[in-house]
């Protein structure tokens, strides 16, 4: 169990500057009280959402 919490804290830190800083504390709330499942969800769809955004920006440059 504490190999997948500190994986987890490891995915949240690496997001830690392109994420809002209630978002980052929710998610750090629910890993320190034992709902890793829920906080890998929560990482997963922030990192959709993020590559949404990147991957509209991908074809946005004139040429």
């Amino acid at each position: 169990m504490t190999v997948n919490v500190n994986r987890t804290f490891r995915e949240l830190r690496s997001l830690k500057g392109k994420i809002p800083k209630n978002t980052y504390q929710s998610i750090k709330g629910q890993i320190l009280s034992g709902n890793v499942e829920g906080a890998n969800i929560g990482i997963y769809r922030i990192k959709r959402e993020l590559a949404k955004e990147a991957a509209g920006y991908e074809n946005s440059s004139r040429k």
